[in-house]
């Protein structure tokens, strides 16, 4: 094994992996994330025009809290900025949203994240989505990139 290279078990993610998803592979796998954590998955994700959210899901237990979940698949050197964590904020006040949540395959400019803390948008980079996803035992699918899919 090479210095710095970690060694992955067979089975679980790894950014390498998120990065040869497309948008919508990348918006699945998100809902198959939050549907593991134990939320409905109210609305999937469509082809199209998703009325700015990719994910709406809502905790099973009482009070009912309502999640409107991005996904921004973006590819390596991309950081999702400001301009984002302020058009996804509007989100809650407009829709019957309750907690608005960003979550990327990248991750976010430092602004970004004052800005996500500030508006009250939750925000999941790559590395806190892989230990998610490796905790609640996501499958992986292996995408395969044709083209650029990356939003």
């Amino acid at each position: 094994m090479l210095a710095g290279e970690e060694r992955r078990k067979e089975g679980q993610w790894d950014k390498e992996m998120l990065l040869r998803l497309s948008s919508h592979e990348f918006e699945q796998v998100i809902a198959a994330l939050w549907e593991a954590m134990g939320y409905d998955i109210l609305r999937g994700p469509i082809r199209g025009a998703d009325a700015g959210i990719d994910i709406l899901a809502r905790t099973k237990s009482e009070p009912k809290i309502t999640v409107g979940i991005q996904a921004k698949a973006y590819g390596p050197g991309r950081c999702v900025g400001v301009r984002e964590i302020r058009e996804y904020a509007s989100l809650k006040y407009r829709s019957n949203i309750d907690i608005v949540i960003i979550v990327t395959t990248s991750d976010f400019t430092d602004s970004a994240k004052r800005e996500a803390e500030e508006l009250g948008v939750k925000i999941i980079g790559y590395k806190k989505l892989l230990q998610l996803l490796n905790r609640f035992n996501v499958p992986c699918i292996s995408g395969k990139r044709t083209g650029d899919h990356f939003a």
